[in-house]
């Protein structure tokens, strides 16, 4: 469900947005002069704010060169403030030249004095190989040290590690534990996560109620993915009242905020009319904006709209587009529509075992129309040798998924006499036609 991302924070705003967590400068104006004495007789943390003044600008022009000397200064004189900012501006090149071991050199020393912005940042070095070689158990020991600080990102990094098993056996019911704390800190990602546990019934028992509880109050503290999950329990009614037009409006908050899978969700709601009017453009440009950011069921989608002309010009090519991302993705609806275009040549050359490849890929995830499809060629000697026993095993897995088509074509006596008197390459079943109005599928 969740994993480990490193996320590069770039630019001087949000490096000193984080020093509310990693050291924060003072925000009065200080008298800089007096300051600059101080730090002159060697008082490590009036070093440290004149760094911070030139860092900001404040009483001084800012000069990123000048900081990083006094932050050099008191980092090297001890101060843990001092070190976590160099190892922030080493590991985004800010004010130096970048350099993860320098990073990791000065992450190390502010945490091993507690430092717990330095903590969590060399968890996450340790996580991803990051300056340092890949270490689960060690970015576990450190990302624990600073949830005993009650650091709460450290808190819900350490129960993504216990839901992955990762540096840890794995453990839902450690990780609710850890999600719990940091979601009554009204950690929002936590909140959810929480959420998602009680509908799953992962680590808790299953409980619909706590389940839109989290989620609502994920939600309201504006976290999209609480909209989003939010809008899927309106949708399917788990947990509430089913409303399509609830679960559109939550659905709107979380694209708005430009989550792609809502992006989506938006788009089949007007591609269907559920809780809106149905508008085939309005769904169409929503598709285009997930199928963009690479979500493969926007691209199905976008690549359908294109081939029927919904929402925008008809142009088959552009549904091979589409469908051929989402394919290359392993979608199995898209691997089935990308071979009927290599079947029939529309927006691609005809090529039968072209097709034939597509439909193996998405019969071999269970895709009944695929498994049809497969049937078919084996029967016709399209893009494989005909091969009527195997025909017979292609349709009889479609048809025990509900495809009548093959189901016809199964209880066909003409067809399963031919097929009887074939030797299978791809399995043994042992093929009879129909005896007394029962089939005899085995």
């Amino acid at each position: 469900m969740h994993d480990i991302n490193m996320k590069l924070k770039f630019g001087l705003l949000l490096l000193i947005i984080s020093f509310v967590k990693f050291g924060t400068c003072s925000a009065q104006t200080p008298d800089i002069s007096d300051l600059i004495r101080r730090a002159n007789a060697g008082n490590v943390e009036a070093q440290y704010n004149v760094g911070c003044c030139y860092e900001k600008g404040d009483g001084v022009k800012q000069r990123d060169s000048i900081a990083v000397t006094w932050f050099l200064k008191a980092a090297n004189n001890g101060f843990a403030k001092a070190q976590c900012n160099l190892g922030m501006r080493y590991f985004h090149g800010i004010g130096v030249v970048q350099s993860y071991s320098k990073a990791i050199e000065w992450y190390q020393k502010a945490a091993d004095q507690g430092s717990v912005g330095a903590q969590y940042e060399l968890a996450l070095c340790y996580y991803n190989g990051i300056g340092v070689e890949k270490d689960y158990s060690k970015a576990v020991k450190w990302l624990q040290n600073a949830d005993d600080q009650g650091d709460v990102e450290s808190q819900y990094k350490l129960a993504l590690c216990y839901e992955n098993g990762k540096g840890v056996p794995q453990s839902y019911t450690k990780a609710v534990e850890q999600y719990q704390k940091a979601a009554d800190k009204g950690y929002a990602k936590a909140e959810c996560s929480l959420g998602w546990c009680y509908k799953e019934g992962l680590g808790v028992t299953k409980d619909y109620a706590k389940t839109i509880e989290w989620y609502q109050k994920a939600a309201n503290h504006g976290y999209p993915n609480g909209m989003y999950e939010l809008g899927i329990c309106y949708y399917k009614g788990i947990g509430v009242k089913q409303s399509y037009s609830e679960a559109v409006e939550w659905y709107q908050k979380a694209a708005d905020q430009d989550l792609t899978e809502a992006q989506w969700s938006l788009g089949l709601c007007y591609y269907k009319g559920n809780g809106v009017v149905q508008n085939d453009s309005i769904a169409a440009l929503l598709f285009q904006e997930a199928a963009n950011k690479g979500f493969p069921w926007a691209q199905c989608y976008l690549g359908m709209c294109y081939e029927n002309g919904k929402g925008v010009e008809q142009n088959d090519s552009s549904a091979v587009f589409w469908f051929q991302r989402a394919a290359n993705q392993d979608l199995d609806q898209a691997q089935c529509y990308l071979g009927l275009c290599y079947e029939s040549g529309k927006g691609a050359t005809q090529n039968y075992s072209e097709a034939v490849m597509w439909w193996q890929k998405a019969a071999a995830q269970g895709h009944a129309w695929a498994e049809c499809y497969l049937g078919l060629c084996y029967e016709l000697g399209h893009g494989v040798n005909q091969n009527y026993a195997d025909a017979y095993y292609w349709y009889k897995k479609a048809a025990e998924q509900g495809i009548d088509f093959a189901g016809i074509i199964c209880h066909d006596v003409a067809f399963c006499t031919r097929a009887s008197k074939a030797k299978g390459s791809i399995s043994a079943i042992t093929i009879q036609p129909i005896i007394s109005g029962k089939s005899k599928i085995k």
